[in-house]
């Protein structure tokens, strides 16, 4: 079993005209979903990620493991990347972290991010995404934290959100995100940040935002929202509630 244990293992793939390997010491699955991701971003130098050498896949630079030797903390911040997340991230498949705010990564935040059922913390903000939400980020019952400030995304907020009922913060300030709010936001149960201002949201603040009891922070200004509904003075723990630079009409509820 030891040998087996120390046995070097290659998975390749082409990135251009060239295959390279990737040593593994994980589970297959996540040392595939590892290679996607290598292959798929790289530094403004068009340098790849230190991960092409021959130390153990759990010790390598940004990658965390659990005992098992599976990946849950990927940590990518700031470190000027440009390129996709790769469909493969789902392979990742007891990933809890994934940071990769403050790079230059682009395209669709793809759908497949829905499937990583252990994931707790989605920071991507300060990028250059774009497209929708995907409607599947509703599948992720334990998440935390979801942050997508600062990119160029689009569409509506899927009414999967609702099905977020861990989510503690949720950031998604300065896009271009549009239509309303979607009701099942009521579901959101242990939301205490809730940051959606810089965006195109249209329509009245839905009824349903009376519900979010636990909540401290909700940042809505500079949409196009039109009205304030009652409900809202049920929100006992409301410490800041910023609706400025909208198009509200009719009373402020007492």
């Amino acid at each position: 079993m030891l040998l087996l244990r120390q046995l070097y293992l290659f998975v390749t793939f082409f990135s251009g005209a060239f295959a390279f390997p990737l040593l593994c010491d994980v589970n297959s699955s996540d040392c595939i979903g590892l290679s996607h991701i290598y292959n798929s971003m790289t530094f403004a130098n068009q340098s790849n990620l230190p991960w092409k050498n021959r130390t153990t896949v759990c010790s390598r630079k940004y990658i965390t493991c659990n005992t098992r030797g599976n990946v849950v903390i990927l940590d990518l911040h700031n470190l000027g990347l440009t390129g996709i997340i790769p469909p493969e991230i789902n392979m990742l498949k007891e990933l809890e972290s994934l940071y990769l705010f403050s790079n230059e990564l682009y395209g669709r935040l793809p759908n497949e991010i829905g499937s990583l059922k252990y994931l707790k913390d989605l920071m991507v903000s300060e990028n250059l995404f774009e497209g929708p939400l995907p409607v599947d980020i509703g599948n992720l019952s334990r998440l935390t934290y979801l942050g997508f400030s600062y990119n160029k995304l689009t569409g509506q907020l899927p009414s999967s959100i609702g099905n977020l009922t861990n989510l503690r913060t949720f950031r998604g300030d300065y896009n271009q995100i549009e239509g309303q709010i979607p009701k099942t936001i009521q579901y959101m149960k242990s939301i205490i940040y809730f940051v959606m201002s810089y965006n195109q949201l249209t329509g009245p603040i839905p009824s349903e935002i009376g519900e979010l009891t636990n909540v401290f922070d909700i940042e809505l200004h500079n949409n196009y929202l039109t009205s304030i509904p009652n409900e809202i003075s049920k929100l006992k723990y409301i410490t800041s509630l910023s609706l400025g630079f909208n198009q509200l009409t009719g009373p402020i509820p007492s």
